[in-house]
């Protein structure tokens, strides 16, 4: 998976949510991360209609963002749903916050 082709779904999903290109660079290094926990939790690519992708890929911009971006209040709520769609939490794999 070192081809940037396996992470064209996530940059177009990056351009979708609204980012410039310059923050899509930016995160560019957190790709190969971010493709694995999708793996790890069975999504292989981001398709439109897949909510549990979206969630995840909402986390994984919002942890990107400097302390002072993230919004902390759509992070707990989006937990939560996250939980509910059994999507393993931080705590759930035996990671302190």
């Amino acid at each position: 998976m070192n081809n940037n082709d396996d992470y064209k779904d996530i940059e177009a999903w990056l351009y979708r949510s609204g980012l410039i290109g310059q923050s899509v660079a930016d995160m560019r290094p957190s790709f190969p991360r971010w493709r694995r926990r999708l793996l790890k939790n069975g999504i292989d690519r981001i398709s439109l209609h897949d909510a549990r992708a979206h969630n995840l890929m909402t986390s994984f911009v919002n942890e990107a963002m400097s302390p002072e971006h993230q919004d902390k209040e759509k992070m707990h709520h989006l937990r939560n749903i996250m939980y509910a769609q059994g999507i393993p939490m931080m705590k759930d794999r035996g990671w302190k916050r």
